[in-house]
């Protein structure tokens, strides 16, 4: 993907979507924005009054091809969500703007990732936790010798008991 290119066409629109956007924190609207030029540079800064839903069908697809391992351009799953969910959000706003009527309502759905890029896909694996048994044993075979020994012991199993639990 060419970063690059410079397209000012869609310009006026977003320097309105800009004032509509002043709600947000400004690394909100600049992480946007970055979002909406490179959709912008995708299409070849086709104007916004152009863009049809094989462009945002496109579009999503190369963000979902970018996530691959032998993509040039490696993108986290969470950039990629983040990406999407931002054209997504500022497409919902551009077809309810005058002049833009004539966009397909549905435009900012063709933005919409597959389940696999889910916040909940994103969970890690559980990592192993020793059963009630180990834990004792582990906790009595701890030395004692020293004030600092029994208290790391005693910070293990109060550890262990009030907080490493995979249940609590």
């Amino acid at each position: 993907m060419e970063t690059d290119a410079r397209y000012c066409s869609n310009d006026r629109t977003l320097h309105e979507w800009l004032k509509f956007a002043g709600r947000w924190d400004s690394k909100t609207i600049s992480a946007k924005l970055a979002s909406i030029r490179q959709f912008e540079i995708f299409c070849q800064g086709k104007p916004f009054d152009k863009i049809a839903t094989a462009d945002a069908t496109s579009f999503r697809e190369s963000l979902k091809s970018s996530v691959e391992a032998c993509a040039g351009h490696k993108l986290s799953i969470s950039t990629v969500r983040h990406c999407a969910s931002h054209l997504k959000s500022f497409f919902e706003w551009l077809v309810d703007q005058k002049g833009f009527q004539g966009l397909n309502r549905s435009l900012p759905d063709h933005f919409i990732l597959p389940k696999k890029f889910d916040a909940n896909g994103l969970a890690r694996p559980d990592r192993p936790c020793p059963n009630d048994e180990e834990a004792v044993a582990m906790v009595k075979q701890m030395p004692t010798d020293t004030l600092i020994a029994r208290r790391n012991r005693a910070m293990v199993a109060i550890a262990f008991l009030a907080a490493l639990r995979a249940d609590t």
